[in-house]
């Protein structure tokens, strides 16, 4: 969406990544990661699909005896915050390893969960976020994903890509945890759609793709404290759209 953007957002994800140092997986193993021997420095230099996207279903790479120097890994980048989206990746792949103990399956399900924790905290990847919405992680850290996701396309001026990744997580976990996020996020999209006056393929207003929004967040999100402004918002739409009916009717729920 290459509307313009309010005052203080950022421009693209380029800028909004920061600037941190790559640092080689070697340089990350603690002492601890070293007592693990050649294991450790196995993986540590082994290359992973973790630098492309996740994939739907995360690939058994490793053996029983591989898995707990993965995990010492994805611990380290985790407290660097480096290299998470490799992390994510390995330890992913860690958990579909057959033969585990039960103590072992459930270390590595903690650590899953923290690395993807990691991820959605730091990165500023909407497109890794999105990936992460729609593979094997728990629910809840999947809709946080997600919505961490749309705020960041809204902030690069994506604004029908994250009303679109908003209905996709509706679609797949719904009535989950952060509805009271997503609808406020609804809300300053749909606004700020209504407030721009400007124009893409030459004759079509940015001003008109308001209304999609704002229907969706009616219907969707009844108990939504801006449901007024909404409402109202709808009705002057419609009205400079010559749908009187539509105008009517939403003024008419305003009373």
């Amino acid at each position: 969406d290459p509307a313009s953007q309010p005052a203080g957002f950022p421009q693209n994800r380029q800028s909004q990544r920061p600037r941190t140092r790559r640092t080689h997986p070697l340089n990350l193993m603690s002492r601890t990661h070293l007592a693990l021997g050649p294991i450790a420095l196995l993986l540590a230099i082994l290359p992973s699909c973790g630098a492309t996207r996740l994939a739907q279903q995360a690939e058994a790479r490793y053996t029983p005896e591989q898995v707990p120097a993965v995990l010492e890994l994805a611990r380290a980048a985790v407290e660097t915050q480096t290299d998470l989206e490799r992390a994510l990746t390995n330890v992913r792949s860690a958990r579909s390893t057959g033969g585990l103990t039960p103590e072992l399956r459930l270390e590595v399900q903690n650590v899953l969960e923290a690395t993807t924790r990691a991820v959605i905290a730091h990165s500023q990847d909407a497109d890794l976020l999105e990936a992460i919405m729609g593979v094997d992680v728990p629910r809840q850290l999947a809709v946080e994903a997600g919505l961490r996701s749309a705020e960041l396309l809204f902030h690069e001026g994506e604004r029908m890509g994250a009303f679109r990744l908003i209905k996709r997580m509706d679609s797949k976990f719904p009535q989950h945890h952060e509805r009271s996020a997503a609808g406020g996020l609804l809300g300053e999209i749909g606004f700020h759609l209504a407030e721009d006056d400007g124009s893409y393929g030459l004759i079509f207003k940015y001003r008109s793709l308001a209304g999609e929004v704002l229907e969706y967040l009616v219907m969707n999100y009844p108990s939504h404290p801006g449901g007024d402004q909404t409402l109202w918002t709808l009705g002057s739409l419609y009205q400079e759209q010559r749908e009187l009916d539509l105008a009517i009717e939403k003024n008419q729920d305003l009373l």
